[in-house]
Order: structure tokens, then sequence, then C-alpha cells
């Protein structure tokens, strides 16, 4: 619907919808930028940021006479969030009996008898787990409202583009000088190796922010001609710390999110008529240049890489792997079928089926 000039004359609620997008994007920079905020401090900034920017937002819309753009995803987050509140409505000890027989005798041994509980075995962990869903389905409203049209994708690609690869970069140059601080100025207690992980403490982290980014360079790689080669060098560098990173989720889904979106290009522009011979070589050129820099990466940096690659092999191995967890967490389902143990309750009830107490953050 476009905006409605009678209701705002002298344009003031344009002029600040327009400077609240960058306000959210300059959200998403503070995200990434503060060693992730993992600090309460930092997340307190994001969650006090995005309220003030949704509330601008439906100010800005009631005024012009503009909609929320609600795309698909959004409904799953706010599924999410209602599933999840419903895990904190306290409830008769007779309902919990019968919607959570585990639950109830978990609470009758600790608690003995009592009146009132909600569902979940840790409401304050419930709870924090349903303020972070509102968070994100609050910034998903407002990211995909300003930046779901067309004329301005391009600024939200580019910026998370530029973000990664700066983040990519300060990692490479932490590994290269063999810095244990991240942006040279934090120590995290977590130690991870000589792994790239940018600004953040865990190199997961990091890999999901590359697993954004790297598409967003393939794209522009292959469909802006201004942009072409400072996308490739960056989808060199982002595919290079990836690797570096030794995150094994971060390499995969970097790998798979290029595919997809090599595989969205070449439908889009198929569509019509066919890709001209010299945007097939350009293709062809990247996809060669990027695995050359992969390969001459593995080669150099082998024998630093190989401690670390075979301790990863000896986790993997071993009975405390990742995979060990998510297999004994399976058998929480029998024992919560329908209402679940609480979001944000796993370490209180992975305790009920392994004893790896230390291992339950898995």
């Amino acid at each position: 619907m476009p905006p409605n000039p009678t209701k705002d004359p002298d344009g003031r609620y344009r002029r600040l919808r327009n400077a609240n997008r960058f306000v959210v994007l300059g959200l998403v920079a503070f995200s990434t930028l503060a060693i992730g905020t993992v600090h309460p401090w930092t997340r307190a900034v994001l969650f006090a940021g995005t309220a003030a920017s949704f509330l601008i937002l439906l100010v800005s819309n009631r005024r012009v006479e503009r909609r929320l753009l609600i795309a698909a995803p959004l409904w799953t987050l706010c599924a999410a969030f209602v599933l999840t509140l419903l895990q904190l409505v306290p409830l008769p000890a007779g309902v919990v009996r019968a919607l959570s027989p585990h639950a109830h005798e978990i609470f009758m041994t600790t608690m003995g008898s009592y009146d009132l509980h909600a569902l979940s075995l840790d409401p304050a962990g419930t709870l924090h787990e349903l303020a972070k869903l509102g968070a994100y389905a609050t910034f998903f409203a407002l990211a995909s409202t300003y930046f779901g049209y067309t004329d301005k994708r391009r600024m939200v690609t580019v910026t998370l583009l530029a973000l990664a690869t700066l983040v990519a970069v300060l990692g490479l140059v932490q590994r290269a000088l063999d810095s244990p601080h991240l942006l040279f100025l934090y120590q995290p207690t977590a130690t991870w190796g000589n792994s790239v992980r940018g600004t953040f403490v865990n190199p997961n982290h990091f890999g999901a922010l590359v697993t954004l980014g790297a598409p967003c360079a393939l794209v522009l790689a292959l469909t802006d001609h201004r942009l072409r080669w400072w996308a490739v060098a960056s989808l060199i560098v982002l595919n290079v710390a990836v690797l570096l990173s030794l995150s094994r989720s971060g390499i995969i889904s970097t790998g798979v999110g290029q595919l997809v979106a090599a595989a969205l290009v070449w439908a889009y522009r198929h569509r019509g008529e066919s890709a001209g011979r010299h945007s097939k070589l350009f293709a062809a050129g990247v996809a060669t240049t990027v695995l050359l820099a992969i390969a001459v990466t593995v080669l150099v940096s082998f024998s630093a890489l190989k401690p670390q690659v075979e301790q990863m092999q000896h986790d993997i191995s071993s009975g405390l792997r990742k995979a060990h967890a998510w297999q004994r967490s399976t058998e929480l389902v029998g024992l919560y079928p329908w209402t679940g143990a609480g979001r944000g309750a796993l370490e209180q009830a992975y305790t009920q089926v392994s004893d790896e107490g230390e291992h339950a953050r898995y």
C-alpha cells in the first residue's frame, strides 16, 4: 500500500521511517560487532533498540496508512512464542498431572504438594527464551517491512555482506597475529584453539554469519556489475575464513547456502531467455577461483590445522560428542510428549537421561 500524503503533508513521518531503517541496520551491526552479544548489557541494548524501533514503525505506519509486511517465517516465530508462553502459564496441580505426568512427579518430589506451577521445569530459563523469541519476531517484522520491497533489498544485502567480510577479515588478522583477544581487546573465558571466529566467542556463531554473507556475495557477484569484483573478493575471504573456523556446521551450511543461491540465480535467469556466454564463463571463473582459494588454504594451513582436526575426530568418535547428546535427548520426547520440558530447561531435563551434566549445553 503506498503512503497517504494527506496524512503526512510535511513528510515528517516518511523521514522518520527512513531514519528508522538505518537504526535497524545499526542494530544488525551492533549485534555482530559487540562480541556476539554474549554480555547481558549488549542484549539489553538490542532488546531496547528493537522495541523502540518497532514502536516508531507502528506509529509512522499508522500515520501514513501503511501496513506491516508480514512474511511467512514470521508466523513460525509467532507460533513458537505462543507455545513457549503457554509453558509459563501457572496451572493447577491436577492439570499439570494430566498434561505432563513426569513433570508433576518431579514437582511433587522437589516441592511436595503444590497448588499452581507452570509446565516448564525451569520457568526462569523459559522466560529468558520467551524474551529472545519475542525479540526475534519483532526484529524480523521490522526487517521484512523495511527491506521486503525490491528497491530496498539491495541495501540490506550489501550491509550483511560488508559486516560479514569485516568480521572475517578481523578474524583472519587475529589468527595471523596469533592474538587470543577478540577485536584485539576482549579475552574470552572459553578457548577454541587458533580457529578463526571473528568477533564471536564461538566459531559456530561466526559460521552462521558467514552462512548469511557468502550467498549475498555470490548473488551480487553474478548479478551486480558495479559490485562484482568487490563481491568476488568478499566471497573468497568468507570461504577461506569459514574453513579456518573449523566449524563443521558453519562449513556445511555456507556451502549449502551458496549452492542454493547459485540455483536461484540460475532459475531466475532461465525463466526468460538463457544467460549469455559471458555470464556463464564469469560464473565458472568465480567457482574455480573460490575452489582454488580453499585448496591453497588447506595446503598452506594443513600443519597448523592438523592437531585441531585430530581433536575434532577424537570428539566425534568419543561418547561425549554432540550427536551422542542429541541421541540421548530424544528420550525426553517420551517423558514429555505433549508439552515438552520447557524452552531453556534442557539442562534440568537432560540429567534425567544422562549423567554427563557438563555436556547438557549441547
